[in-house]
């Protein structure tokens, strides 16, 4: 079964999946697709036509989250992305809603400015700097590195 994983390598969440199929060691394919396509093929896949979403043999998934979890489940005999030990999993689980909802959704509202040519108000950017000081302390706290 190929999998192929859709998006472009400047999302966090196609890295996620990208990080997550390399490291259980999944062949995969690639193809790049920017956000935002409304061309059916794309919206077939990925509703709202984010990236990434995956094709394999089984359809078409979307959500970097969903994906993820697809992979662990349904690719048993290669690493596990999680470990056994279920208060462990969980705290893995914990580190990956954080940083995706108080990291990367945050630091995303200046990506016009840092990545597309656009820009982002002052206020905004102090608002944004304001809520990533206190999130990464605060992910300073819940990360363990070991």
């Amino acid at each position: 079964m190929t999998i192929t994983l859709c998006g472009f390598s400047m999302s966090n969440y196609y890295n996620k999946v990208k990080l997550a199929l390399l490291e259980k060691g999944i062949d995969f394919q690639e193809s790049i697709i920017a956000s935002g396509r409304s061309d059916d093929e794309v919206l077939s896949a990925s509703p709202l036509a984010k990236v990434p979403f995956i094709t394999t043999a089984h359809g078409p998934l979307c959500e970097s989250q969903a994906i993820v979890e697809y992979l662990e489940a349904a690719y048993p005999d290669t690493p596990p992305l999680l470990p056994q030990d279920p208060w462990q999993a969980a705290k893995v689980r914990e580190l990956c809603t954080y940083v995706d909802l108080h990291l990367e959704l945050v630091a995303r509202e200046l990506y016009p400015q840092a990545f597309f040519g656009g820009s982002v108000s002052e206020s905004a950017q102090a608002r944004v700097r304001r809520l990533l000081t206190k999130h990464i302390a605060g992910f300073k706290r819940l990360a363990k590195f070991d």
